[in-house]
């Protein structure tokens, strides 16, 4: 028999910080992931986070046609539209969408393969978003 402890996810540090100051800016947040809406939303209630979030889209495998489908629901400017991800997969799915992305060096991917896929910014701390949106 397999004695297996599951671990709770920890959400990185500064992001709570982060995505505060991008919704007191003005930015509407959605999350689009690959991990089932269940788990989603638990975790993104434990964070104290939930009423930040425009819509939350989870078990997606094609994100660029659910970056497209919000774009246009939400009727977002393309120009200053973001996508966060931390794989290839995630910036082609910006690119898809024709928006510019944010590659982050400490997820799913390494560095060095992440930047193979050319995001329009790489980043090492969450928190270098602040600078990216205020300034584009």
């Amino acid at each position: 028999m397999l004695n297996a402890t599951l671990v709770e996810p920890e959400l990185y540090e500064k992001v709570q910080e982060t995505i505060k100051f991008l919704h007191n800016s003005g930015s509407k947040i959605f999350v689009i992931s690959s991990d089932p809406i269940l788990k989603l939303s638990l975790e993104i209630e434990k964070s104290s986070l939930s009423n930040l979030f425009e819509k939350v889209t989870g078990n997606v495998h094609e994100k660029g046609e659910i970056l497209k489908s919000l774009i246009d629901d939400f009727n977002l400017d393309k120009n200053s539209t973001f996508y966060v991800g931390d794989t290839s997969g995630d910036v082609e799915a910006g690119k898809y969408a024709n928006i510019k992305t944010i590659g982050i060096s400490w997820g799913f991917q390494h560095k060095n393969l992440l930047s193979k896929s050319k995001p329009d910014f790489l980043i090492d701390d969450i928190i270098e978003m602040k600078d990216i949106i205020k300034f584009e």
